[in-house]
């Protein structure tokens, strides 16, 4: 069984922010305390809301994967800049530029949880795509979750 998703719109990414606490009374020391930037909790929101959409389509309970290794394969289009826009229509192209990959990707996998997934540890296969949308292409996030085959030996063992 497959699950797919499309979120349409801008890609946003998982950002954390660092705020300093001062040092207290009775020689505490200062620290610095990480906490979720809002924009990164609304994204997250809006991932959450087109995975349940698509579970309930396929008419399973939450979360639908609730055991087993996942993969998961992530398509991430950021739209065209305008001052790249040309009037030869300009083509799709790998994304080298910010944000991170991972930063989207972490984003995801932590919307899944008790949604698509009971726990995004269940994930053991990623797949990352990172584009920018053709010139006047569509632009989004494409996600396909699958149950993984019984463990076979690595590729890369050689």
């Amino acid at each position: 069984m497959k699950l797919k998703v499309f979120i349409p719109g801008e890609p946003r990414v998982y950002k954390l922010q660092a705020r300093v606490i001062r040092a207290g009374r009775g020689g505490e020391k200062a620290r610095a305390q990480l906490y979720e930037k809002p924009e990164s909790r609304s994204w997250k929101g809006v991932v959450q809301h087109h995975m349940i959409e698509a579970v309930s389509k396929h008419g399973a309970a939450l979360p639908m994967f609730q055991r087993g290794a996942l993969g998961l394969v992530v398509r991430v289009t950021w739209p065209l800049p305008k001052s790249k826009r040309r009037k030869k229509p300009v083509p799709e192209s790998w994304r080298e530029q910010m944000p991170d990959g991972s930063n989207a990707l972490k984003a995801i996998e932590d919307a899944g949880n008790g949604v698509v997934w009971y726990d995004d540890k269940q994930i053991a296969y990623v797949r990352l795509e990172k584009t920018t949308a053709a010139q006047g292409g569509s632009f989004g996030t494409w996600i396909e979750v699958f149950r993984l085959p019984s463990f076979v030996q690595s590729r890369m063992e050689g």
